[in-house]
């Protein structure tokens, strides 16, 4: 779409009719005589084909017309005005009250994308002094994100009370009532699961808040150890450690699925896994998971008072990504053991991708890590800041800033389809019976 579809000015409709805004229905209806009044007056056969004034002015009374005597298209407009109208054409049967959710998605994601980008700009001000605010003060971005994402998960449970009032009530009474029955059991299970997902998931933003509120105050010298700031953390990773079993045993008492390219999966049969199979799924599973409580622990270790080298501190982190490497090159060893060319070029292309990606990110990342890890290093040995090997915060932040605009345009193009010229944010719909979330607009 052209980028001045939402920056051009257009004319106030109701001046060109001559009529008032906030005119009832009544009123509206002598639109039509208005209209007929000012097409007569202005029409080109009666003014001249060469009076191009004229022609102008008939063609404006004609769409300000055709815009302002449909009550639908009247409502968008006073709402989201001339570009609205012109949206709501170009995605045809979809209702206008999209437009007003896809504004509100557009203004969240661009907000929380700039504070997620404010808030590495404020860090790097506070430490190397050029801000002196607190530091709480410093993570009011995260803690508006935070708000955010509490409200918007507490507004699943608005859309998961259930709508069965389109099911069929034909048949004899006896059979409306016991279906009657049947709905009103089925939305008061619906709702019960739904807010138990919610309160879950509450709960585990809540405990991630508090985390976060903890390294504040920790940081602004309150009186806390820091492991005791990492108990938050740790209360999420045993979260994430009896998710992830659950998960593992679930795959495999379920094995894996077989599909003829024939059949389909109408006559789908089950195979359990194999060995490595199952010990490429336990690898999986597990393994992130014990470098986040290595990398932790060493930090708090450091953080409270021990000797260890600030350099030998982020050791996991390189591991896990030499880890991530070798992870990448598998694909590429796997697919020449593969027969059928279709997926043997599928995971071809999966590696390439892997590759692409790990160069720049891991780049980037490693980068950033490897000045944090020589500030600490140099702020702790006392060593001169003027020594070139003596980053300063900002320059630390800077790969942290690309790889958050990446992710931003990534995450902005993963989320969005095209319908028309228009394009039009996945919502994210909760399942309340199978307590899942999952998208609409799904590839």
């Amino acid at each position: 779409m052209d980028s001045s579809f939402f920056t051009q000015s257009y004319e106030d409709l109701y001046e060109i009719l001559g009529i008032d805004r906030a005119a009832d229905e009544e009123q509206i209806k002598k639109v039509v005589i208005v209209f007929v009044r000012m097409a007569l007056r202005f029409h080109p056969d009666k003014r001249g084909a060469q009076d191009l004034d004229a022609s102008e002015k008939f063609q404006k009374i004609q769409h300000a017309y055709s815009i302002l005597s449909d009550p639908k298209k009247r409502k968008v407009y006073d709402e989201y005005g001339e570009a609205g109208v012109k949206m709501t054409e170009q995605l045809g049967d979809v209702p206008y009250e999209l437009l007003g959710r896809i504004n509100l998605i557009f203004f969240v994601l661009t907000l929380v994308v700039a504070l997620l980008i404010v808030f590495p700009a404020l860090v790097s001000g506070k430490a190397d002094g050029s801000l002196s605010w607190p530091w709480v003060a410093v993570f009011s971005p995260i803690f508006l994100v935070d708000l955010f994402i509490i409200i918007s998960i507490s507004t699943v449970a608005k859309r998961g009370d259930g709508n069965d009032d389109n099911e069929d009530d034909n048949g004899f009474p006896e059979d409306r009532e016991a279906n009657s029955e049947q709905r009103e059991n089925r939305k008061k299970d619906i709702k019960k699961r739904t807010y138990t997902v919610v309160a879950s998931l509450l709960a585990y933003y809540l405990v991630f808040c508090m985390f976060q509120i903890l390294i504040a105050l920790r940081l602004d010298n309150v009186r806390l150890p820091w492991w005791g700031v990492f108990i938050p953390w740790f209360i999420l990773e045993a979260v994430h450690l009896v998710t992830g079993t659950m998960g593992f045993i679930a795959k495999i008492k379920t094995g894996v699925p077989i599909i003829s390219p024939a059949e389909g999966t109408e006559n789908m049969s089950i195979r359990p896994l194999t060995s490595s199979e199952k010990v490429d799924a336990l690898i999986s599973t597990y393994a992130f998971w014990v470098f986040r409580i290595v990398q932790a622990a060493l930090l708090i270790s450091k953080a409270d008072g021990s000797v260890i080298d600030w350099r030998l501190v982020f050791i996991p982190s390189y591991i896990y990504g030499v880890w991530t490497f070798l992870s990448v090159l598998w694909i590429l060893v796997s697919s020449r053991y593969v027969s059928e060319p279709g997926l043997r070029s599928e995971l071809f292309a999966s590696f390439l991708r892997g590759i692409i990606s790990f160069f720049i990110f891991g780049t980037l990342i490693y980068t950033g890590l490897g000045l944090l890890i020589a500030r600490l290093y140099n702020d702790e040995n006392e060593l001169p800041e003027h020594l070139p090997h003596h980053p300063s915060a900002l320059t630390i932040a800077i790969p942290l800033f690309i790889v958050l605009a990446y992710e931003a345009e990534l995450a902005k193009a993963k989320n969005s389809v095209v319908i028309g010229e228009i394009p039009v944010s996945r919502r994210i719909e909760f399942d309340a019976e199978t307590a899942t979330a999952s998208s609409s607009f799904r590839r």
